[in-house]
């Protein structure tokens, strides 16, 4: 009907949901299943495989959470700044509650098997309860801080939920502690149901008390730079076509908050992140599935965003200006150096933080984990720039991650050993360089009046 704003016109996510809330915390659930028929057959014993999970997977929960978050507020406010019916709010909400059920239930099937395997094999019930309570307690915190700062819910809250998931997520032992104690996990879970059921569940919970506090800013001075006026943050896509065949623009991905779902992975789990070394061997069981979550996650990230000079017309059409190849090959190479010189700097905060635990982690990790940030963000660019469809781009981030499994795991088939060294370094680096030169020919090749 024409003239009628509907729930899907009102304010464009500021997130892509399904990648932050679906495709995200269901790889990691799918390997946890993985890990869960592993203890079951009695190759593997001991929780630190549950552990390292959930780390990871609560820095995910919090995540999808605070997309959907936003994502609703973006549409309340604009339901609530035409004075929308009370029927309209309530499908903004009913959407909400749809997309949290849905992550939490895609999200917690994976640690939850490990943790009924975990505990069987212990002969001990206290996995379960702490796994729920650190994967709801993270997901419900981050929820409630991104509200609090919205104005939805009371500002005392937003220090409180900060607290809880800087604990829980940046600190070395609290997943641990409360995964292991049954009492903390029980009142962690009846603080976390007292929590949703006030400022989730409840019918006046996400009604608006105050004003959205503000985003910082860039100081005037930094934002009349050359730097800052001739680069950008971009997402080049073209609209797709939804069921019912009309064009919706793909949404952004938050940059900033998808990084930052790494930073406590580097600071708390650096000592399950040793198989990142020079000279690790892949030989245990399992071992080429976690390189290709780990690859999957790192190209899942690439693609998000890329880091391009403007397409401003002075910049093309003056002389000594971009040509299409310029503009191209600065876009492949701005990509890969942002992406790497953001997890060099998530390697040194993680080996700074544990100088005094004998470093877990040793720098000695950087030059393979850059390989194989390169190679993975080389292939994100090329495929943005080659394939312009959500389906197809999505395809291809499972496909590399599946390549790298396949690849590690049928060298033992073969009688070869994956051992990370010069020449997985050497491979890597031809892969780089081959896919960063396609994925220049393929964005010189595109239209730059479209995509400006």
């Amino acid at each position: 009907m024409k003239g009628v704003l509907t729930m899907d016109d009102a304010a464009p996510p500021a997130f892509d949901l399904p990648l932050a809330t679906r495709l995200l915390p269901g790889a990691v659930s799918a390997f946890a299943a993985l890990l869960a028929v592993a203890h079951g057959e009695g190759f593997l014993r001991g929780s630190g495989a549950l552990v390292t999970l959930l780390h990871l997977q609560a820095s995910l929960l919090a995540l999808g959470a605070a997309a959907a978050a936003a994502v609703a507020h973006a549409r309340l406010s604009r339901w609530e700044a035409r004075v929308a019916p009370q029927s309209a709010q309530a499908r903004v909400r009913a959407g909400l509650l749809r997309d949290l059920w849905h992550m939490a239930a895609i999200g917690l099937v994976g640690p939850l098997a490990l943790a009924v395997v975990v505990g069987w094999q212990s002969g001990d019930a206290q996995p379960l309860p702490g796994t729920l309570a650190v994967l709801g307690a993270s997901l419900c915190a981050s929820f409630c801080a991104v509200h609090s700062w919205q104005g939805r819910a009371r500002r005392w809250l937003l220090p409180l939920a900060v607290a809880v998931l800087l604990c829980l997520l940046a600190a070395p032992g609290a997943v641990a502690a409360v995964s292991s104690d049954g009492r903390l996990a029980l009142l962690t879970l009846a603080l976390t149901a007292a929590a949703v059921w006030r400022f989730v569940l409840a019918p006046q919970a996400l009604a608006a008390r105050a004003l959205a506090l503000p985003f910082p800013k860039l100081p005037p001075w930094w934002r009349r730079t050359w730097a800052h006026r001739s680069w950008e943050l971009v997402r080049y896509q073209q609209p797709y076509q939804t069921l019912t065949g009309r064009a919706v623009r793909p949404p952004k991905v938050n940059v900033l908050l998808m990084g930052l779902a790494w930073l406590p992975q580097f600071l708390a789990q650096a000592q399950h992140l040793g198989w990142l070394g020079w000279g690790q061997a892949y030989s245990a069981e399992y071992a080429a599935a976690g390189y290709g979550v780990w690859m999957l996650f790192i190209v899942a990230f690439a693609g998000a965003y890329l880091v391009a000079p403007t397409l401003h017309w002075r910049h093309r059409l003056a002389p000594g200006g971009l040509t299409p190849r310029r503009w191209a090959r600065r876009l492949v190479w701005g990509s890969m150096l942002g992406y790497a010189a953001a997890v060099s700097l998530g390697i040194a905060l993680s080996v700074l933080a544990n100088r005094l635990a004998s470093r877990p982690l040793h720098a000695d990790a950087w030059p393979l984990a850059m390989g194989d940030v390169l190679l993975a963000s080389s292939f994100a660019v090329w495929q943005r720039g080659r394939y312009e469809g959500q389906a197809t781009g999505l395809a291809c981030v499972m496909g590399f991650g599946l390549a790298a499994f396949a690849v590690l795991a049928l060298l033992p088939l073969l009688g070869v050993t994956p051992q990370r060294g010069a020449v997985w370094l050497l491979v890597e680096l031809v892969l780089t360089v081959w896919l960063a030169l396609s994925a220049i020919r393929a964005w010189a090749a595109r239209d730059l009046n479209a995509l400006a």
